[in-house]
């Protein structure tokens, strides 16, 4: 016998039917505000319910009514996803854990994940097993499997595949996940090869995980920071601590810095840090590329006269168009007290947006003319570089013509 909607079910159906007629939109601006609205009424609807199902079945409804909310919504800023996956989700599991009818809240699942278009409603598989029992999961997952045996589209039948996927993480079955990511995709690619090596490490199994690790083609470095950190911890299980230090010595010169430092002496153990310092120093000055982090590593670190002749060697190197790498050095050789090397990094970026004709950051443009005025009185040797002076006479003879930022310089 069907169960009769209760009052609260009644007018989540009248509200979302009349945003369907409604030609109102809430803008990206309004969308937090519009949230937090639909989540007060939410949680009013959701307080006159006393039976857990009828509380499953509003949020169900409402997860049903997605299209009419994203439809109505400008969610560039995402709050109303954010709402469905967090929130909306919270609510359910609430009802969905004191509910006994198990199977119902299974095949209702189902059901609402046939259509995902927004990417929301599969939310409510990710936590599952706080509200369903896993021989419940387990026949959910059958279910998905069978869809996609009977799907014709191959997008349709990896969308029941990742459903899968996300029930084996739940119930900890890596053997499943490994199987199902193989059937969706036949040859896997490295990140696949780390998921897979991830979730049998997280079900204990740190043999079979380094086994996908390994299987990951030499010199294919797509994610290597995760592939490094999960073999450091895959390999200390294993007792193998050589591999787990070679791990960490990939992981931190990938990219240097006081963080990764620290990451990195937490796995080696306790060490001579000045002297590791002064060796990575030694190691980043022998290699011809310029790594910006590299710089910024030897300036952390007080290696002040090091990293000024880093990147003096190497300044031809340097390009404005990578703004925010060149402007983080810029800044810190200022700080640092290496006025010649802080002003030739601003006359790169100086260079760059003159060069590009970038009328909307000219007034970046002039405060960085104005800095290197400033540097300029610092400077008492220019070490073949043209002084301040003659850089300014040689930019008014190459620029002179681009009248909108001189007025902003003069």
């Amino acid at each position: 016998m069907k169960r009769p909607k209760t009052a609260a079910a009644i007018e989540v159906g009248k509200w979302l039917a009349g945003l369907k007629r409604s030609h109102a939109m809430v803008w990206r601006s309004g969308s937090r505000h519009w949230a937090t609205e639909i989540l007060a009424r939410l949680r009013g609807w959701c307080a006159t319910i006393d039976d857990p199902r009828d509380g499953c079945d509003l949020l169900l409804r409402f997860y049903v009514g997605d299209d009419a909310l994203f439809s109505h919504c400008d969610d560039s800023n995402g709050d109303l996803g954010d709402l469905f996956r967090s929130e909306v989700k919270a609510l359910f599991v609430g009802f969905a854990r004191s509910c006994p009818d198990k199977e119902w809240i299974a095949a209702e699942l189902f059901r609402l994940l046939g259509d995902d278009g927004y990417g929301v409603r599969d939310s409510l598989l990710a936590g599952a097993r706080d509200y369903l029992p896993e021989p419940v999961l387990r026949s959910l997952v059958k279910r998905f499997q069978a869809a996609s045996d009977f799907e014709p589209d191959e997008f349709q039948k990896r969308h029941w595949l990742m459903f899968v996927e996300m029930l084996a993480r739940e119930i900890e079955d890596p053997v499943l996940f490994e199987q199902t990511r193989i059937r969706a995709w036949g040859k896997l690619n490295p990140a696949a090869h780390l998921e897979i090596a991830q979730i049998w490490f997280d079900c204990g199994d740190a043999g079979s995980a380094r086994k996908w690790l390994e299987s990951i083609p030499q010199g294919d470095n797509f994610k290597g920071d995760e592939r490094d950190d999960l073999l450091v911890r895959v390999a200390a299980a294993q007792g193998d601590i050589e591999a787990r230090d070679a791990a960490a010595w990939r992981r931190f010169r990938r990219f240097r810095n006081r963080k990764s430092l620290e990451e990195l002496l937490a796995v080696i153990g306790p060490t001579d840090k000045v002297r590791l310092e002064e060796e990575e120093a030694r190691r980043i000055s022998s290699e011809d590329r310029l790594t910006e982090s590299d710089a910024l590593f030897l300036l952390e670190t007080g290696l002040l006269d090091q990293a000024e002749r880093y990147l003096l060697d190497r300044i031809a190197q340097v390009s404005g168009d990578r703004y925010g790498e060149t402007l983080d050095l810029a800044e810190a050789t200022a700080q640092a007290g290496k006025p010649l090397v802080s002003s030739l990094l601003y006359r790169a970026l100086l260079h760059s947006i003159l060069v590009h004709a970038r009328r909307n950051a000219y007034r970046h443009g002039a405060k960085y003319l104005a800095t290197l005025e400033r540097l300029a009185r610092s400077v008492g040797d220019w070490r073949g570089h043209p002084s301040h002076e003659a850089y300014l006479a040689e930019l008014r003879t190459r620029h002179g013509l681009k009248k909108a930022f001189w007025a902003l310089v003069d």
